[in-house]
């Protein structure tokens, strides 16, 4: 596909005012600030324009914490659209590859994710829940793919399981841990299992040490 397909539109960035919400019954308790994957709110931020609304997810968590949307990509000014991007390992390193093009993001991503972090820590969230299989926001297990295998065979409906070298954070997920490494991180795949998101959002709301699966 020709890199001139991809003309990113850049976007100003809209966050809504994270000032905490009260919770009703009148007791003046302010709500935990979290950060949430902007595509999961109906945001069309993707690559593709689109999103990933989960809107099932968001209204059970909304009455127990004021939610910050976050996409790294477009904090990277990435635009919208955008050609999708993988993680590469590129001579024992990991590199954030446009799919198509081969051209490389990964000082761009990394230092919005960076900034990012920082944003949000300042605002004082107490925790995130993001995009699961995000190469920016998946919090555990995206691929990081073998160079020239992931760009000469690439197909959206073949098997390249054999191209992939090792599974890992994302770019966003893994700044986070590094500056936060307490903070508690769910995707929102781990969130749809009731008793996980109770316990998570147990752990947001009392400020108890999280177990280790959430950190």
């Amino acid at each position: 596909m020709n890199s001139a397909t991809f003309t990113p539109t850049p976007s100003p960035r809209r966050y809504p005012d994270p000032t905490p919400k009260i919770t009703a019954g009148g007791d003046n308790r302010e709500l935990p600030l979290v950060a949430i994957s902007a595509c999961l709110l109906g945001q069309p931020v993707r690559y593709d324009g689109h999103h990933k609304a989960v809107p099932e997810l968001v209204s059970s968590i909304e009455d127990a914490a004021t939610l910050v949307p976050i996409c790294p990509e477009m904090a990277a000014d990435l635009g919208v659209p955008r050609e999708p991007i993988d993680l590469v390992e590129v001579q024992g390193l990991c590199r954030v590859l446009g799919r198509c093009t081969g051209a490389d993001y990964t000082e761009d991503l990394e230092n919005a994710a960076s900034s990012e972090v920082n944003r949000l820590l300042q605002l004082g969230i107490r925790g995130a829940v993001l995009k699961a299989r995000s190469p920016s926001c998946e919090c555990r297990k995206v691929e990081m793919w073998d160079r020239l295998r992931r760009l000469d065979n690439y197909s959206e409906k073949g098997d390249n399981r054999a191209a992939v070298r090792v599974y890992r954070s994302g770019i966003f997920a893994s700044a986070l841990r590094v500056l936060a490494p307490a903070l508690p991180i769910a995707s929102d795949e781990d969130l749809m299992v009731d008793g996980l998101r109770q316990e998570f959002f147990k752990i947001i709301v009392s400020g108890i040490k999280p177990m280790r699966r959430w950190i």
